[in-house]
């Protein structure tokens, strides 16, 4: 989550990734070039190396089943990191702005004679809406922030932490049978 906030990666003895890693293996998530994709593919790695160990050349369902997972985590990021890492071009906001503004004010003259007086009340809410409209999508152009309409990221950061746990658990679980 905090590449997504563009915030500098942060590991103490009390954080998630510390807690799961152990101080070596978090050591070297910090160092990481790409944290965020450091991650699945060392636990990548690491499922392919127990299982081998456990049973050459074969892979339990389990196994399997976490390879994939490790494999969506990885494209949901990617995904992740291409949604924050493309903003929307500057000229189409520029001309978006611009059609609304002519047709703003173009309007006017069109219901001046059908609607009379009225003609401010329903220019005004289409102003209104048009620009809320158009300020909405600047909002939701960048959903990994800190504000009250951005995604959940926080609790979503917890509940794959427990994924992971649960995951871990039942490897450990499968490997003691």
């Amino acid at each position: 989550k905090r590449r997504l906030r563009d915030q500098p990666a942060e590991l103490d003895s009390e954080s998630p990734a510390a807690r799961l890693l152990g101080a070596a293996a978090a050591a070297r998530l910090l160092r990481s070039a790409h944290p965020p994709l450091h991650a699945p593919c060392a636990l990548r790695a690491a499922l392919a190396a127990a299982g081998a160990t456990l049973r050459p050349h074969a892979l339990t369902s389990f196994e399997l089943t976490a390879l994939q997972y490790t494999h969506r985590l990885h494209v949901a990021m990617t995904g992740c990191e291409r949604i924050s890492r493309t903003p929307c071009p500057p000229g189409y906001v520029a001309v978006l702005r611009l059609v609304i503004l002519v047709f703003l004010f173009l309007l006017p003259p069109v219901l001046l004679d059908e609607l009379g007086l009225w003609t401010v009340v329903v220019v005004s809410a289409t102003a209104f809406i048009l620009f809320a409209a158009e300020q909405v999508a600047g909002q939701i152009e960048m959903p990994f922030g800190h504000d009250s309409n951005d995604l959940p990221l926080d609790s979503l950061c917890v509940a794959l932490e427990a994924d992971v746990l649960t995951l871990l658990d039942e490897f450990e679980a499968a490997a003691d049978d």
